[in-house]
C-alpha cells in the first residue's frame, strides 16, 4: 500500500504519523504528570485523615474524662 504512494503522499503521511507521535507523547507526559499529583493528593488526604481521626480520638478522650471529673 505504501508503495504506491507518490513521494509527496509519503512525506505528507510520516508528517503526520510524527505530529500524531509528538501529541502521544504529550498526551503521556500529561497523564503522568496527573497521576503524580493524584499521588500527592492521595497521600496528603491519608495525612489529613489520620490528623482528623486523631482530634477526633482526643476529644472523645477528653469528653469522657471531663464526664469523670464531674461525677
Amino acid at each position: 500500500m505504501i508503495e504506491e504512494l507518490n513521494p509527496e503522499e509519503k512525506s505528507n503521511l510520516i508528517k503526520e504519523i510524527l505530529e500524531l507521535q509528538e501529541g502521544l507523547k504529550a498526551l503521556i507526559q500529561r497523564t503522568e504528570s496527573v497521576k503524580n499529583d493524584h499521588d500527592q493528593m492521595q497521600s496528603g488526604n491519608q495525612i489529613l485523615q489520620t490528623y482528623i481521626n486523631n482530634l477526633m480520638s482526643s476529644d472523645v478522650l477528653s469528653s469522657a474524662n471531663g464526664s469523670k471529673k464531674e461525677g
